[in-house]
């Protein structure tokens, strides 16, 4: 009499390992590009805070300005009137990719804060004919060698006069 039992044979065994083995390989790599996705999701998210940070700062000192301006040492020159009437500076200025904001009431009384992080992040300010002031973000990144990629975040500030 023959002895029959149930059992899987060397070759369906070798077959449902090499389609685990294809299963797992589709997995891991949609898993890794899920992963990368992801980074540059975060990434981008980053930047657009910081940037709206920075423009936010930007446009509350500007709409408060009389009178907009730069000069060489200093990426922006606002001139406004305290509450009080007194007239103030505030001084942007750029030191080692740091965006500060300086606060110049007085002769004496000046205080420096930091408004941002400005590394891998380029910033434009240009003075429009309309009295606009242009604020312009641009995050460079490389992905590969060579390839560039580029982020902006642009916002126009209207209603103040640009000195010349």
């Amino acid at each position: 009499m023959k002895d029959c039992r149930a059992a899987f044979t060397l070759v369906e065994l070798l077959i449902v390992c090499a389609m685990l083995m294809v299963m797992t390989g589709v997995v891991s790599k949609t898993w890794i590009g899920m992963e990368k996705m992801s980074d540059g999701l975060r990434r981008n998210f980053d930047f657009t805070m910081r940037s709206q940070r920075i423009v936010d700062q930007l446009r509350q000192d500007i709409q408060h300005s009389r009178n907009v301006s730069r000069s060489g040492q200093a990426l922006l020159i606002l001139d406004q009137q305290t509450v009080e009437g007194a007239s103030r500076k505030i001084i942007y200025r750029v030191v080692d990719d740091e965006l500060l904001r300086e606060d110049q009431t007085g002769e004496e009384n000046s205080r420096t804060v930091k408004i941002g992080s400005l590394k891998n992040t380029f910033l434009d300010i240009s003075f429009l004919r309309d009295n606009r002031v242009r604020i312009e973000t641009r995050r460079r990144s490389r992905q590969v060698p060579l390839d560039i990629d580029t982020r902006r975040f642009v916002t126009f500030i209207s209603g103040v006069k640009a000195a010349s």
